[in-house]
């Protein structure tokens, strides 16, 4: 497949409609291998505070099993400059120019040269934004060569990680509990405290005591296991249970 015969309405449906992980990865593999990447990797990472902040996915094609195992023991993820530079520049970045940078700390450059012992052959990191503060950062390279990477290629890239970071996203919001035992007093107060309004002025709103909406709150961040106000806020996100405040 060349790029310029990418026909992005089946690359859309196939992974769309992936039902599965293992599918969903084996489609992207495909469409990835077909552009030119033989070094595949995704590093999926949730915001604090959401209800699967503890989990990392890391997957890998075409590395060595004891790199990614070596990487997996020591959660070099925690320091890896191809997922963190990613950040800096919000577009693709060779990993070779990452190794330039005089700002990366002491861990940063001791995965790089860790890496350049195991890969051979240069490659990009690229990111990806998806809902409810899913971020993701992609390592896509080439053991032969990327000289035959052009922008057009680059964009095609870009593009479908975009869109395998949103499918993926996607099944793991699905494994979230579908509902919570909140009433719709409970949802009403939660979407005031989500849009700024204190709780003085919810009590006037509803004509009740500041004291019971304090309450309330307090209840909800029982029910949705938090402590704290900015959890709260990230979880309910997560949930769908605010809607983003309006213009």
């Amino acid at each position: 497949m060349r790029n310029n015969q990418l026909d992005l309405d089946d690359v859309f449906i196939t992974l769309s409609q992936a039902q599965h992980y293992d599918s969903l990865w084996n489609n992207f593999i495909e469409l990835m291998s077909q552009l030119g990447a033989d070094l595949i990797s995704y590093h999926h990472i949730t915001p604090l505070g959401s209800l699967d902040e503890h989990r990392v996915d890391v997957l890998s094609h075409g590395y060595p099993r004891a790199w990614l195992n070596y990487y997996r023991q020591n959660k070099l993820h925690k320091y890896d400059p191809i997922f963190n530079m990613s950040y800096k520049t919000l577009r693709p970045i060779k990993w070779s120019e990452m190794a330039k940078d005089d700002q990366l700390s002491a861990q940063q450059k001791k995965v790089i040269f860790e890496l350049k012992e195991w890969m051979k052959g240069d490659g990009y990191s690229i990111p990806a934004f998806g809902p409810c503060g899913k971020t993701a950062c992609f390592g896509l390279g080439n053991t032969a060569t990327i000289a035959e990477w052009d922008s057009a290629t680059l964009r095609c890239f870009e593009w479908i990680c975009a869109q395998f970071h949103l499918s993926y996203s996607i099944m793991r919001l699905k494994e979230f509990p579908k509902e919570l035992s909140l009433n719709d007093q409970d949802r009403d107060i939660l979407q005031q405290w989500a849009r700024g309004i204190n709780i003085a002025a919810i009590a006037e709103n509803l004509g009740e005591k500041p004291k019971i909406i304090q309450t309330i709150i307090y209840d909800i961040m029982e029910k949705m296991n938090v402590t704290d106000n900015q959890s709260l806020m990230v979880r309910a996100a997560h949930l769908g249970l605010v809607k983003p405040r309006s213009n």
